[in-house]
This record gives structure tokens, sequence and C-alpha cells, in this order.
């Protein structure tokens, strides 16, 4: 009889600790632009809602996450999926929109804004995209799924 430990898939784990990693890396970005944000830095003037949702609370969030994924918690696997999608969808953005050409404005204040063109890295769009589709498909597989099906342990 295979014991509890023995039935874990191993790329859960592997996945649990690689957002654990990317979760530890990130968290001083957070960190600094929370209180970039606080501080009304310059650098945070045209910053959106979810973009500072995005880079101030995702780091955190996905370090707890991984977490939760080594667990097995069920909320810890739909943000894992809820997160693919989101950065494959952020990839697929630039294929579609595609480069844009430099641009200069004027402001009131006669300061000259420029914004540079931006070329699109096909390769590493297409990269990112077949990683998190892998690893969804992976995810979504009713093996791996399964692993999740039992309520957390308190």
């Amino acid at each position: 009889m295979q014991t509890a430990r023995t039935r874990r898939a191993v790329f859960l784990t592997v996945i649990g600790w690689i957002f654990i990693c990317v979760g530890a890396i990130t968290i001083p970005v957070s960190f600094i632009s929370s209180l970039m944000f606080l501080a009304k830095s310059h650098g945070t003037a045209n910053a959106s809602f979810w973009g500072a949702l995005a880079v101030i609370g995702g780091p955190p969030a996905t370090l707890i996450a991984g977490i939760g994924l080594l667990r097995r918690w069920r909320w810890a696997y739909g943000y894992a999926v809820v997160l693919l999608i989101v950065v494959a969808a952020y990839n697929v953005v630039p294929l579609i929109v595609g480069s844009t050409p430099e641009r200069s404005t004027v402001s009131p204040d006669g300061v000259i804004h420029t914004v540079l063109a931006t070329n699109v890295d096909y390769p590493f769009h297409l990269l990112v995209i077949a990683i998190c589709v892998g690893v969804l498909a992976k995810l979504l597989a009713p093996a791996t799924r399964a692993e999740f099906s039992h309520r957390p342990e308190a």
C-alpha cells in the first residue's frame, strides 16, 4: 500500500517551489514599489490600480500560493490556474497589437516627452505562451486536480 507521501505528484511540488522562488525573488520589488507608492514618487504617478495591485500584491500572493501548492490547498490551485491564464493572455496582447512607432508630445509646460518605438519579441512571447499552456494542461489534468479534491487539514 502506498503512503500519501508517495502519491503526491512531483510536478505539483516543482511548480510549488517555482512559485515560492519567484515570489521570494520579487518581494523586494513589491516592497520598494509600495514605499514609492506611499511616498507618491514620480515613478508611480501614472500607475494604474491593477498594475499596482499586480506589482505590490502579486509577489507575496505568489509566495503564499507556492506554499499552498506544496500543501495541496484548493485556493492555491485556483490561483495558479488564474495566474497562468493571465500571464498567457498578457503575452498574447503584444502579438495582436504589434510594434508601436516612436512618438513625441509637448506638455503644457513645454517639456518634450518621447515614447520610444517598441518591437515585439515574437519568439519570447510565443515561448511564454507555450509554457503557460503546457503547465495549464498538466494542472487541469484529472490526476493533478484529484490531489486538490480533499479538504485542507487544520
